[in-house]
């Protein structure tokens, strides 16, 4: 059939009349990036934090923000970034001169929506946004996360991550177990929750008993980091959320944890069913608030993190070796557990 050279010259035409906008738009919008980076990264600079729950109101506030394009909402965050970081004399005072520059990025903008740095990527950033090093292009780009997970979390080998999204609620998730050390009726289940960090579901311990837990059997691990969400929901006695990890059996672990009755964040370790503290910790800890508690270990080594901020840093080595890993309760505690992770660190 021939060819009808007018008719291709026509839809060609027409395809570029249609693209030319956009075309023009992404040659000529000085601001590089996506609008939900810029919020991510000028909320938790405005807050002086590097944890994206903590930045989360203002995240979602901005969100609701119209603009006329994305251009025009990149430029606004990379100005209002630009005078954040001049009010803190980390950029020269200069607006338009800071958003003519290039380099001039937060880390979650830089890696397309991953922090490069870890927990200490954002107080890096503000001190010099074209300090930090470029991605390495032959690695192709980094897929950007949904916006509550823009920025925070540190590099690891390995990881292994669940949401319980995909098990049957009313029941324990694939490859867990439950228990408790000591006494007592726990209750734990996926359960439907639309607060969830990543919904629909969660696991949700509802019942009672000395320090129930719930192990992901199958995971063995001796150094590297175990991760959670939570939410204290009610308890008379006690309203805590923790993990547990070099977990052997019901009776010998460690296990850190945050309070809300108490606010603080402690860290323990199990051993013949008996807990014995090692350290304790003063930190805000809000009901019915989510909230990530991290743990780092690595031989002797064990650091403890809440909501982004490093509370306990020691060495202990009461229980060595490979075991699972998990989450626990204490008494009567009402909690709710999303985004388990664990892995070795990179």
């Amino acid at each position: 059939m021939p060819v009808d050279s007018n008719r291709l010259f026509a839809l060609a035409a027409g395809w570029l009349f249609l693209a030319a906008p956009i075309l023009a738009q992404s040659r000529e919008c000085p601001v590089a990036g996506m609008k939900t980076h810029w919020i991510a990264d000028y909320c938790m600079s405005k807050l002086e934090t590097d944890d994206e729950i903590a930045a989360g109101s203002c995240i979602n506030a901005e969100l609701t923000k119209a603009f006329k394009n994305e251009c025009t909402a990149t430029v606004h965050y990379k100005k209002a970034l630009c005078r954040l970081a001049i009010s803190r004399k980390q950029a020269r005072n200069d607006v338009d001169r800071c958003v003519a520059d290039r380099t001039f990025m937060g880390p979650t903008v830089r890696n397309g929506g991953v922090d490069c740095c870890g927990t200490e990527g954002l107080a890096s950033a503000t001190r010099g946004f074209g300090s930090l090093p470029a991605q390495d292009a032959s690695k192709g780009p980094r897929p950007a996360p949904e916006m509550a997970r823009v920025a925070g979390r540190r590099d690891v080998l390995d990881d292994q991550k669940t949401g319980f999204d995909s098990d049957k609620t009313g029941a324990l998730p694939a490859g867990w177990i439950a228990g408790v050390t000591g006494r007592g009726t726990p209750k734990w289940a996926v359960e439907a929750d639309s607060t969830a960090p990543t919904p629909p579901n969660v696991l949700k311990q509802s019942g009672s008993g000395t320090f129930p837990w719930c192990v992901m059997k199958g995971a063995s691990l001796a150094d590297g980091f175990v991760e959670v969400r939570f939410k204290p929901i009610a308890g008379g006695q006690d309203q805590a959320g923790g993990v547990v990890w070099r977990w052997k059996d019901g009776d010998n672990y460690y296990v850190a944890r945050a309070n809300a009755l108490e606010d603080n964040v402690s860290l323990y370790y199990t051993e013949k069913g008996s807990r014995k503290t090692i350290k304790y910790v003063d930190a805000p800890v809000p009901r019915n608030v989510w909230h990530r508690l991290r743990v780092e270990f690595q031989g002797r080594r064990i650091t403890v993190s809440l909501d982004g901020k490093r509370y306990i840093e020691v060495d202990d080595g009461h229980i060595e070796g490979a075991g699972a890993v998990g989450v626990w309760t204490k008494a009567d505690s009402v909690t709710a557990f999303d985004d388990f992770s664990y892995g070795a660190l990179k």
